[in-house]
C-alpha cells in the first residue's frame, strides 16, 4: 500500500460511509491538501490511544523499575507500536494468500450446510 492510498484509508475512516474509490472521485485537490494538514496537526484517535497506552505502559514499568537494574527511565518511545518494520512484515500476510484462505474457508463451510 502506498502512502498515497493510506492517507486516503485514513480519510475515508474519518469521514464514514465512503468507499476509498468514492472518496478519490470526490475529493477535490484543494480538500485534499486541507485534510493533509489536518492529519499531520491533529493525530487520529488510534495513534491518540497508542500514545496514551504507550504512556500507561512507561509509567507503570517506572513505577516498578529496579533502578539498579536499569539505571535511565523508560520512555513512550519504549512502548509504541511499531508499524511497517522488518518485524511487523513478518507477520503480514500477502493479501492473495488470505483471499485463498477465505476462500477454502468459505468452501468447506458452505460444504457442510445442507441444502
Amino acid at each position: 500500500m502506498t502512502t498515497d492510498e493510506e492517507e486516503l484509508f485514513t480519510i475515508a475512516s474519518h469521514i464514514g460511509g465512503l468507499t476509498v474509490l468514492e472518496l478519490k472521485e470526490r475529493l477535490t485537490i484543494k480538500e485534499r491538501s486541507l485534510w493533509r494538514v489536518y492529519l499531520t496537526n491533529y493525530p487520529t484517535l488510534e495513534t491518540r490511544l497508542d500514545l496514551n497506552i504507550a504512556h500507561l505502559c512507561s509509567l507503570l514499568a517506572n513505577i516498578n523499575r529496579d533502578s539498579k537494574k536499569k539505571s535511565s527511565p523508560y520512555e513512550i518511545t519504549d512502548f509504541l507500536l511499531k508499524y511497517n518494520t522488518k518485524e511487523d512484515q513478518r507477520y503480514r500476510k500477502d493479501p492473495k494468500e488470505i483471499q485463498m484462505r477465505m476462500n477454502m474457508w468459505a468452501e468447506l463451510h458452505n460444504s457442510r450446510i445442507k441444502k
